[in-house]
């Protein structure tokens, strides 16, 4: 099954992973779908995919996206790149916080690469 197709310039979410490990910590991929005999000391792990995204990424307000980072769901690097918005740690606080002026000048350099909306 494809993964979740994003909706007016949404992303597409992460395709669902299935694994099994053996009792030696040996890793294997299975299908996400279907049966799995295990053994005593083997693990299934089933990794499950998300929605697809809402709206485009570059329209995200950036204090939002730097609050994203702060709770884990991104990291800087992927904000940078997904949302074009730099992210930093306030030296004094030790939090993300989105830095106006360079997220501005990245913005500028973005166009939206948008492809046919979905709805």
């Amino acid at each position: 099954m494809p993964p979740a197709r994003g909706v007016r310039y949404g992303g597409t979410a992460a395709p669902s992973l299935a694994s099994r490990t053996d009792g030696e910590g040996g890793i294997r991929e299975v299908r996400p779908v279907g049966t799995e005999i295990l053994r005593p000391g083997e693990v299934l792990v089933h990794e499950l995919s998300g929605g697809g995204g809402y709206g485009d990424p570059l329209d995200r307000e950036p204090a939002l996206v730097a609050d994203d980072v702060l709770a884990g769901f991104v990291t800087a690097e992927r904000a940078r790149e997904m949302c074009a918005v730099v992210v930093r740690r306030n030296e004094e606080t030790r939090l993300p916080e989105h830095d106006e002026a360079a997220t501005r000048d990245l913005r500028a350099t973005r166009g939206h690469q948008r492809n046919t909306p979905t709805t």
